[in-house]
């Protein structure tokens, strides 16, 4: 099922980038909000302000390497140009966009067509704006820069020839390229210039041709991905033109995206009349297009998936099978790797089949899996609404690519009178029927729908079939299979259980299973799918069994976040912390998607154990180590320390960077400053996924002693965060060594314990000494919200964002009333 993450008025969502630093969603008239890249959770957001502005050139970009949040506005009353604006990401807005200031004005008499984000290997970084004329320029933002540069013009065309310069119809960025795609006209073909980002400077590179591939298809959109741009088109086609990365090796691929998904287009592209097609094969028959258009089908949609692979996509509102259809299609070969569905919500469904229908906002398909995103993980904004669809996505087998290219050239050269495709076409839906029912490797479950089309495809098919079986066997790297992963999964679970059956104890079966599960793991890793959590938790617990920590460690870092199933792997806490592998514990805490109450209770229980001889130097080990992580920050955050001081203005003045490493100071000063060797290794623990009810119960059998250690932890926690730490330590990214709990942590964990030793703290003969000091800081924050009421009415205007009066409307309903008191006073 889809997630749904942001939802707005229809038409509203006018942007989305997505980068490995997080996810922008510019919404028009409301402003940009920053997800989380990882867990894809709302982390701030950027309101519009003013009622005149509005956003121009789409919606705002992320740069990464300097940390600033940038677009383009235009001031409607003022009648001002566009301009763009830059404002830190990090931290919460200082002001809103239309306020900040400065600016940098585009070139005088320019409309922006899109702005991009580009970045070079070494770090630099620039902002590009396509032009409506075509023209593009660019500036750098973080480097104070308050002028716009104009990229060099592209190479004109040649003398004679009947190349019209054209308007850009799309753009698209990756790294440090950006493409300008043009089409003069319906059916003629189209161009890809190419700019690179080198130097310190945006200056064209080379260009790509896009063959049209029908005689009235126009192109639509642009997707940059690294070695290849994907070009859409009206018909329903989707271009693969190789060749985006350097300039001499452009070569292009058609996928026909209406017959892969069902349906035709509105503009489908002819077949061949002297072959028969797959379709009448197998005794099926086309859907017209008029059909597919009263069955709620919506026009074809695609995004880069990798490097390797990208995803077609269709909405579809009708019955049978309602939601998102998509296939995943190698980007070499044009050969489908998988099939799919995806179930949406019926009012987002609803929404999202209004806005297929409609030209001004049309659903756009982002991948979410690039930089450290989720693995498996595609954004669709349709309808106002933006949502994370979780896909199915197989790692690309060459067996399986090679057994679809050959079986699919076999079927089709079946025919002897059928004429070759012109550029290399390969209809996907041909080549699915057979290789879905081959018993080869990697053959998808999911065939995809017949499609029409002559034999002459065979020949492009089978020059690709026989130039891989060419290659060496040595070359040529099989990765285990969805059978082959659960046999191995098999395994390790048995080796586990004890029930191996070869007279070896547990340990030892683990250990030699152990290379094998690491290295199917790093495989995985490597590939799109990511580590699957079966084979993730099978691996943990055998490194657990076998005690190989380091191997645990390993696995761990193969992970993402919260990849690791808590149900079957939260012993590992307990386990990590008799073994004294605290170091252990942070990763843990991290990966796990949720910490099983009973055992972690249970590794609390070790770790607030008294400090031992037997223990001492492990803890003492950890509390070092542990320190010098905190003095690395410290040192990390000094210089911007020292550059706010110098400066001599107040902190209001200093700017979010230095408020920014001032929080990441004391944050990393308070994860060792009064805590003892044992104390330490209880951050972790607190830090993990909290189910309070349950937690209830399984804290209410601590001991009497634990029970004293963890109020007196608590209460240190509650003191830093009331007079030290404050509010902004919530915000800011520590590294996972120095992993501490939230101030919202401490105080559910200090709720729930307090309720559940709650007779035996009221009976003491004598208060426990956190008691009092916990009652103080408490007090102290009850005094702070206090003064805040105040601002519950401005807070709730603003949290809902209601309209602030016009300065007319304020000015008149702004008086005075003087009472005059005419009454006397009556004799008695």
């Amino acid at each position: 099922m889809a997630r749904v993450l942001l939802k707005r008025g229809a038409e509203s969502l006018v942007g989305v980038h997505v980068g490995s630093g997080g996810v922008a969603v510019t919404a028009s008239g409301d402003g940009v909000s920053l997800l989380d890249g990882t867990t894809l959770n709302g982390l701030r957001s950027f309101p519009l302000g003013g009622s005149s502005a509005s956003f121009e050139g789409g919606g705002a970009v992320l740069l990464e390497g300097s940390g600033l949040l940038c677009c383009l506005l235009r001031d409607g009353h003022s009648g001002s140009e566009a301009a763009l604006v830059a404002v830190p990401s990090a931290g919460p807005a200082e002001h809103t966009l239309a306020d900040a200031a400065p600016r940098v004005p585009l070139p005088t008499g320019s409309r922006p067509h899109s702005l991009h984000a580009l970045r070079a290997g070494a770090g630099s970084e620039c902002v590009a704006v396509v032009l409506v004329s075509g023209q593009v320029a660019w500036t750098c933002p973080a480097g104070g820069e308050l002028s716009m540069h104009t990229a060099a013009a592209a190479a004109a065309p040649k003398k004679g020839s009947s190349a019209v310069a054209a308007k850009p119809r799309a753009a698209s960025s990756c790294c440090d390229a950006l493409g300008v795609l043009s089409q003069p006209s319906a059916g003629s073909d189209a161009t890809v210039q190419m700019y690179a980002w080198r130097g310190g400077s945006l200056s064209p590179s080379h260009a790509l041709p896009a063959a049209c591939p029908s005689p009235t298809a126009i192109a639509t959109q642009l997707h940059l991905a690294g070695p290849y741009a994907l070009v859409e088109w009206s018909s329903g086609a989707v271009s693969i033109v190789q060749g985006a990365g350097v300039a001499g090796g452009s070569g292009q691929v058609d996928v026909s995206g209406s017959e892969l998904l069902g349906g035709g287009g509105s503009d489908a592209a002819p077949t061949s009349s002297s072959a028969p097609s797959a379709a009448a094969l197998a005794g099926k028959k086309r859907k017209p297009a008029a059909a597919n258009a009263a069955a709620g089908a919506g026009p074809v949609m695609a995004t880069p998936y990798d490097d390797t692979q990208f995803m077609v996509a269709r909405l579809s509102v009708g019955r049978p099978s309602p939601g998102l259809h998509y296939a995943l299609v190698d980007a070499s070969f044009g050969c489908a790797v998988s099939t799919g569905h995806i179930t949406l919500e019926p009012a987002v469904l609803a929404a999202a089949g209004a806005a297929a229908t409609s030209a001004s906002a049309p659903p756009r398909l982002f991948a979410a899996g690039g930089g450290d995103g989720p693995r498996g993980t595609v954004l669709l904004s349709a309808g106002g609404a933006l949502l994370a669809l979780p896909l199915s996505a197989p790692r690309a087998s060459l067996l399986g690519l090679v057994g679809r290219l050959a079986i699919g050239a076999g079927a089709a050269g079946s025919s002897t009178s059928a004429a070759p495709a012109p550029r290399g076409t390969l209809h996907v839906a041909e080549l699915m029927p057979a290789a879905a029912s081959s018993g080869l490797p990697g053959s998808s479950s999911a065939a995809g729908k017949a499609a029409p089309g002559g034999s002459g495809h065979g020949s492009a098919a089978g020059t690709a079939a026989g130039v891989l079986f060419a290659a060496p066997a040595a070359a040529v790297s099989v990765s285990p299979g969805p059978q082959g992963e659960a046999d191995l999964v098999a395994r390790l679970n048995s080796a586990v259980a004890g029930s191996d059956g070869d007279g070896s104890n547990t340990s030892s079966s683990c250990a030699k299973l152990l290379p094998s599960a690491l290295s199917a793991c790093e495989d995985a890793a490597r590939g799109s799918r990511g580590v699957s959590p079966s084979l993730a938790s099978a691996t943990a617990r055998c490194a657990g069994a076998a005690g190989a920590w380091e191997d645990l460690a390993r696995l761990l870092s193969l992970l993402p976040m919260q990849g690791l199933p808590g149900s079957c792997c939260s012993y590992l806490l307990s386990g990590a912390s008799c073994a004294q592998r605290y170091e252990l514990l942070c990763p843990l805490a991290c990966k796990l998607d949720e910490a099983v109450p009973s055992e972690l209770v249970a590794a609390l229980s070790t770790l607030l154990s008294p400090t031992t001889p037997a223990n001492q130097a492990s803890r003492k080990g950890y509390h070092t180590s542990l320190r010098a992580h905190a003095k690395a920050a410290i040192s990390d955050a000094s210089p911007q320390l020292r550059m706010g001081s110098a400066s001599g203005a107040g902190d209001v003045l200093r700017g979010e960077a230095w408020r920014h490493a001032l929080n990441l100071a004391h944050c990393a000063a308070a994860a060792v400053d009064g805590f003892g060797y044992s104390e330490v290794t209880l951050h972790a623990l607190l830090s993990a996924p909290l189910d309070a009810p349950a937690l209830h119960g399984c804290l209410a059998r601590l001991s009497n002693r634990g029970v004293d250690r963890l109020l007196t932890y608590l209460a240190k926690w509650v003191d830093k965060y009331t007079h030290v730490l404050g509010d902004g330590a919530a915000s800011v990214p520590l590294p996972s060594e120095l992993l501490i709990p939230t101030f919202a942590q401490v105080l559910e964990w200090l709720r729930v314990l307090l309720d559940a030793h709650l007779a035996r703290l009221l009976m003491a003969r004598q208060p426990h000494p956190a008691l009092p000091a916990l009652a103080g800081a408490l007090r102290d924050q009850m005094g702070a919200c206090q003064q805040l009421l105040p601002l519950l009415g401005t807070a709730e205007h603003i949290r809902h964002a209601a309209p602030l009066p016009h300065p007319h409307v304020a000015a008149a309903t702004q008086y005075t009333v003087e009472l005059l008191d005419l009454g006397t006073r009556m004799a008695a």
